[in-house]
């Protein structure tokens, strides 16, 4: 029996669901604790779009660097340990809250339910498979620090880069995040722990949020 004021099933069916009830449902099917640390960060993010979007029912968001559940070959420089903090908990959870999940990441994600792309964030051609100004928002988590000076902040892409490949990953990734961005469209970046910065596309420029 639910506890009062918990929505049931059936009445999370009849309303788009907030982020906190989508995290709860996703804890919930991957046998996670409440609170569980590995999701608090997708909450946050699901939280900022939902403000920022008005609401998350039926937004296309695109997560680079999604995180998976198929550890790569320990010899990879992509390779990461054994932690349930890499499964790609945003896209699970947007999927819960109504909204259309995008993921792209190094691993493999042929078990999830959103639709998923196996591909490198240093290759220059990763967002040529999207439209122009298809997109709601674009999420990138942990992947680069808030300036240049700071380079990647994932350790699988700091093995496996140089400063020249990190300045033309990182321009291409704001250059293509502008063009796949629906005017008013959102992008996050996760740059730390400290650091979350938003920019919302403006007359076909991103502008940063203060």
């Amino acid at each position: 029996m639910s506890e009062p004021g918990t929505p049931t099933g059936n009445d999370m069916r009849k309303r788009p669901l907030s982020p906190s009830e989508a995290i709860r449902l996703v804890n919930e099917k991957y046998n996670l604790q409440h609170n569980s640390s590995e999701t608090l960060r997708a909450l946050l993010f699901l939280e900022k779009f939902s403000e920022m979007l008005d609401g998350l029912e039926g937004r296309k968001i695109l997560d680079v660097g999604c995180g998976n559940t198929s550890r790569i070959d320990s010899s990879s420089a992509y390779s990461q340990k054994n932690d349930r903090n890499y499964e790609p908990w945003f896209c699970r959870a947007l999927q819960m809250a109504g909204g259309h999940a995008i993921g792209i990441d190094i691993g493999n994600l042929d078990t999830e339910e959103f639709e998923h792309y196996q591909d490198n964030f240093l290759n220059p051609h990763i967002y040529d498979r999207f439209d122009d100004s298809s997109f709601d928002g674009v999420l990138s988590s942990s992947l680069f620090g808030e300036t240049r000076s700071s380079g990647f902040t994932s350790p699988a892409l700091r093995r496996a880069s140089s400063d020249s490949n990190f300045n033309a990953a990182r321009n291409n990734f704001f250059m293509q995040d502008k063009r796949v961005l629906k005017e008013g469209g959102v992008l996050i970046v996760f740059a730390s722990a400290k650091k979350l910065l938003t920019f919302r596309k403006v007359g076909g420029e991103l502008v940063q949020e203060k």
